[in-house]
Order: structure tokens, then C-alpha cells, then sequence
């Protein structure tokens, strides 16, 4: 059901196409606000912590993305500028004044960049075709699973309380603020996920916990909800790892 099998990688290459560090780095995660039209508005703190439907596995783990198509780095960490959350090319974030939370979002390189393999090696090709599928909701494909572990955390109440620790603002969740009902938040935040129609829904109106507020240092403005905060640095050139 994969829209494309790799074999595996022990090198990656970028071909040499006059672009910069940081003109590579801005087309891959600079955010466009192209992700409401698939997503739902899904919140970026709920799309990095959601598990896999059975096990603890993160859902948006860098080899289970890899699985559908998306493109990874080898022995990929997170960035806390660019990609906080360890996502694909492509995947970032931004801010939703209207809802007062940070979004999933696509950039314009999550189908336009490529890669070719040959003998083990990986040549990245930026601007080029991507292999995968992000629309097709058959068994198997990125936003079928996606459904399949959003009903997973959903249902599974122990899925749903880890997934509820790491969602709603740690600090406020460690008992660092005084008079934080955190089991209130854990509620709302149920209540919240379950309204969300799916991710292949554009019409999603829920809200984060106005319980958890933080200030995020891109915009200064309040974040809900957030796992993380966003913005720019990875080193990504052309080179052997």
C-alpha cells in the first residue's frame, strides 16, 4: 500500500544547484499556510506527539515518515530553530492568531523535493518530484494511519493520558504553576481532540487549553498547547554523513 519502497541508505548528497544554506533551509521550512486544506487545522504539539496506533512509537518519527515517502536525514535530530518537532522535509509550523496556537503546515518543498538512490547512496535533488502520496486515504498511506492513530489516542485511555503529558505546556504539567488543575486541562483537551473531524477535514474549529499559555519566542505572542517552540537552523549542505 506504500505509494514508494526505498531500499535502505548508508549515504546522502546534495546536488550542486547554487542555493545557500539558509535559501535551502527557508524552502524547506518556511511555513505557507497550505496545510489547513488536508489537516484540519491539526496542532503541530498534537501531530509530534501522537503514537502509533498499537506501541508507544511516535507516529511523526523520522523512520516511520520515511515509510510513506516523505524525506528524512540520516540519523536525523531536531532542530529547536527549524524543526523542533524532527519532521520530514516540508512539515513545519505557524502561528494561528485567530485560534491562539500553532498549526501543522506545509511548505512548497514537501512535493518539490526529490531524491534519487543508486547503490546505497541518496542524491537530493531540491525543486524536484517527491514520491509519496499525502492525499490517498487507502489502508496504509499517511493519512489513513494518521486517522487510524488519532482514533487510537482517542479511545486508548492510557494512550491519551502520555499523549495529554506531553501536549499540554510541560512546565504547567510538572506542577511548576501554582493552582494548575491539570487533570482540567486533560479534559478539555479530550473534549478538543474528539471534535476534530479527521485529518482530511478543513473545517475543524477547536481550540487548545486556555489553561496552558506560554509565551513562544518567534512572535511573542501566546502559544497553547505548544510542545515546542519553532524557527530556523539546520545544517543541511551537501555532504557525506
Amino acid at each position: 500500500f506504500r505509494a514508494v519502497e526505498y531500499s535502505p541508505i548508508n549515504d546522502r548528497q546534495w546536488a550542486e544547484q547554487g542555493w545557500s544554506r539558509d535559501e535551502r533551509l527557508r524552502f524547506y521550512y518556511h511555513p505557507q499556510g497550505s496545510a489547513q486544506v488536508m489537516l484540519a487545522q491539526m496542532r503541530y504539539a498534537w501531530f509530534v506527539n501522537l503514537e502509533r496506533p498499537f506501541g508507544r512509537d511516535r507516529f511523526a518519527a523520522p523512520a516511520n515518515m520515511a515509510r510513506y515517502g516523505f524525506l528524512t536525514d540520516l540519523r536525523q535530530q531536531a532542530d529547536p530553530v527549524w524543526n523542533p518537532g524532527n519532521l520530514p522535509v516540508g512539515f513545519t509550523k505557524y502561528y494561528d492568531e485567530k485560534l491562539g496556537t500553532e498549526l501543522l503546515d506545509f511548505s512548497c518543498s514537501l512535493c518539490h523535493t526529490g531524491e534519487l538512490h543508486y547503490k546505497g547512496t541518496a542524491v537530493r535533488i531540491d525543486g524536484g518530484q517527491a514520491m509519496h502520496a499525502i492525499t490517498d486515504m487507502k489502508p496504509g498511506q499517511f493519512q489513513a494511519d494518521l486517522m487510524l492513530s488519532m482514533l487510537a489516542t482517542y479511545w486508548n485511555p492510557i494512550k491519551f493520558n502520555r499523549f495529554a503529558r506531553n501536549v499540554i505546556e510541560p512546565r504547567l504539567t510538572g506542577g511548576t504553576a501554582a493552582g494548575f488543575d491539570f487533570d482540567a486541562a486533560r479534559r478539555e483537551l479530550r473534549a478538543e481532540f474528539g471534535a476534530t473531524p479527521g485529518p482530511t477535514s478543513s473545517t475543524a474549529t477547536t481550540r487548545c487549553s486556555r489553561a496552558t499559555v506560554a509565551p513562544t519566542p518567534r512572535s511573542g505572542s501566546p502559544t497553547r498547547c505548544s510542545a515546542g517552540t519553532s524557527r530556523p537552523t539546520t545544517t543541511v549542505r551537501r555532504r557525506r554523513r
